[in-house]
């Protein structure tokens, strides 16, 4: 079974980030997201901040996805904002109420998760508040059925 954890209601407090942002096909997330996060990852050392978390990609359309052009954005926790350069932005994401579940499996196949996701925040009287994040807890280098994801929705 895929998904991992009940889902979980939290505070999620304000994250500084370095982040590309890019619209690629959804084929393509693999590996950009690698790429990028080496990128960022290099980057943030530059100014001595440390890395606070494992990488994630925002997905700003998540509710009416385009495969072929999805809006993402990779993102890296960082200790503390630094100059943007560049395509690496530096910006604070804001607090908010959230919810999460974990998935085990290929990224491509968290759809059920967040209908269930989406149904939860309804039935509670809720709504979805801008877009959804996933972490990537080993990276697309393990195989699909392999992958950890902690699937992430703001809500108010």
């Amino acid at each position: 079974m895929p998904k991992l954890t009940n889902i979980i209601e939290r505070y999620q407090t304000e994250q500084p980030v370095l982040s590309v942002r890019i619209q690629p096909p959804m084929e393509r997330i693999p590996d950009l997201f690698e790429e990028y996060a080496t990128r960022i990852s290099s980057y943030a050392k530059q100014f001595g901040v440390e890395l606070t978390d494992v990488p994630f990609v925002i997905y700003y359309d998540y509710l009416a996805m385009d495969m072929q052009r999805v809006d993402v954005e990779i993102c890296y926790p960082v200790s503390k904002p630094v100059p943007s350069a560049n395509e690496i932005v530096s910006k604070v994401i804001p607090p908010s109420k959230i919810i999460f579940s974990m998935h085990r499996g290929h990224f491509t196949e968290t759809s059920p998760l967040y209908g269930e996701m989406t149904s939860w925040i309804m039935e509670k009287g809720y709504e979805p508040k801008g877009p959804s994040y996933e972490y990537y807890f080993n990276g697309f280098d393990y195989p699909g059925y392999d992958q950890l994801i902690k699937v992430v929705i703001p809500f108010k």
